[in-house]
């Protein structure tokens, strides 16, 4: 004889209601990659790069993939007008050298093309493509240090217009994923150094000049200083820093906005959970009918609300794989494991705290209307503590008497400073359990003392 238990858990998760939140879920997954696909340039899914440096008449570069990964046999050219006058291939690590002067510098694998304009005058020509503008030209003094950022660096450094006798180094860097690619004018002692969450975090490298480095390391932090020959360059905004590949920093930078707008729709999802499995059959009597047979209220109350649970976690892994998958398939970049995790728990911890209100408002009364007001309500009371929070340092700890404390704690841990709040980890826990489990709890000691 099959169990009770077994078989009210399985009919509780394997109802139509269930079906229709795992499609839906899917179909958002679809609508997510589909926005972040339209939002970032075609050119940006090609998988092409380089960034170049010239001397005098010597031209030196490497080139690369969206991973940082160095691409070998890619052919490079100068032309004037429309006539190559030097070409080459890259070696084995992506590096290619001409020593020769011309208008435009051509880097062209595998049907995909690059081209920068070579500034008659200049002493250097970079390009760390694909950019959304490749015209950015930054240039700075300090201190006689003269350091040139590609458009990697996407705004202009704290400089000092000081000159000295100290003899002008040309610095391109930038990350893309895993891999630091450094390459200057002359040797040079560089240190980063930035802060990454109570850590201060040192790298120094030793450049030798119109050599290309690729060194595998990730840095962690928006924000930096680089300190050239002792020299310091202080960031101070954001700098095109690609821990994630260019690509996929792209695509994650979008990925937030996207998930808000299906925040609104959350607490809906557990209403609907909550109202079909538990409130409704409750009101109606029809779980009369199953108490009758070896089934306590404990089991029948917390196994739909466990099926419930389940639902909501396969709903929020399906948001987010589907997501990954399309966007995998049509650019060829994996979304980290870690950020699909994140965001995952962050889906399930919001639908979760308001599955949790829905079953209390349940379990109060005989009736199913506080099953759907109670976390409707909540849903706007949510909001308005979030915004006080977020618009008031001195209340900020109030997050974290909303579901969002994760939400927001996820942002700052794939980003670091995407959002203004700094949030502890243990206490983030601790709020998104208490959530979730205090109305839950409630809701089953008045459903356990009260007759139908």
């Amino acid at each position: 004889m099959k169990s009770p238990l077994f078989y009210d858990f399985k009919r509780s998760f394997l109802k139509p209601a269930i079906l229709i939140i795992l499609v839906l879920f899917i179909l958002a997954g679809l609508i997510n990659a589909f926005y972040i696909l339209i939002h970032i340039s075609p050119i940006s899914t090609e998988n092409l790069n380089f960034i170049a440096m010239m001397h005098s008449s010597t031209l030196v570069g490497v080139v690369f993939n969206n991973n940082g990964d160095p691409i070998a046999g890619a052919r490079v050219c100068i032309i004037n007008g429309t006539k190559v006058i030097a070409s080459t291939v890259t070696n084995t690590s992506g590096i290619f050298e001409l020593k020769c002067v011309g208008e435009i510098l051509k880097v062209t694998y595998h049907g995909l093309v690059r081209e920068h304009v070579l500034y008659p005058g200049s002493f250097l020509a970079g390009n760390a493509i694909p950019l959304e503008n490749t015209s950015e030209l930054w240039y700075f003094n300090v201190e006689g240090v003269t350091t040139f950022f590609s458009p990697i660096f996407n705004t202009v450094l704290n400089s000092s217009s000081i000159m000295n006798n100290f003899t002008p180094v040309w610095v391109i860097i930038t990350q893309f994923g895993n891999h630091l690619i450094v390459l200057t004018s002359d040797n040079a002692n560089i240190t980063i150094q930035y802060k990454y969450g109570h850590s201060l975090l040192t790298r120094t490298l030793l450049v030798k000049g119109l050599h290309p480095e690729t060194i595998n390391y990730t840095i962690k932090a928006k924000y930096f200083e680089l300190i050239v020959n002792g020299h310091t360059l202080s960031t101070g905004s954001e700098c095109a820093i690609y821990p994630y590949t260019y690509l996929g920093n792209k695509m994650i930078s979008i990925y937030p906005s996207i998930l808000t707008l299906f925040y609104f729709a959350y607490p809906f999802t557990a209403v609907y959970l909550g109202y079909s499995l538990f409130s409704n059959p409750k009101s109606k009597g029809s779980l009369e009918f199953l108490l009758a047979r070896p089934l306590t209220k404990a089991n029948l109350y917390f196994n739909r609300f466990i099926a419930n649970l389940l639902t909501i976690l396969a709903s929020s892994t399906l948001v987010n794989t589907v997501a990954m998958l399309v966007i995998l398939l049509y650019t060829g970049v994996l979304i980290p494991y870690n950020i699909v995790v994140l965001n995952t728990l962050s889906v399930f911890i919001f639908i979760s705290t308001f599955l949790g209100l829905c079953y209390m408002g349940g379990g109060l009364s005989r009736s199913s209307a506080l099953s759907v007001g109670i976390p409707v309500s909540a849903y706007f009371i949510f909001l308005s503590l979030l915004t006080l929070s977020l618009d008031t340092s001195k209340y900020s700890w109030i997050i974290y008497l909303t579901p969002y404390s994760f939400v927001y704690f996820t942002g700052n841990s794939l980003f670091q400073g995407y959002y203004s709040l700094s949030l502890s980890l243990p206490l983030t826990l601790i709020s998104s359990i208490l959530l979730i489990l205090t109305p839950t709890l409630i809701g089953y000691i008045f459903f356990k003392e009260r007759d139908f």
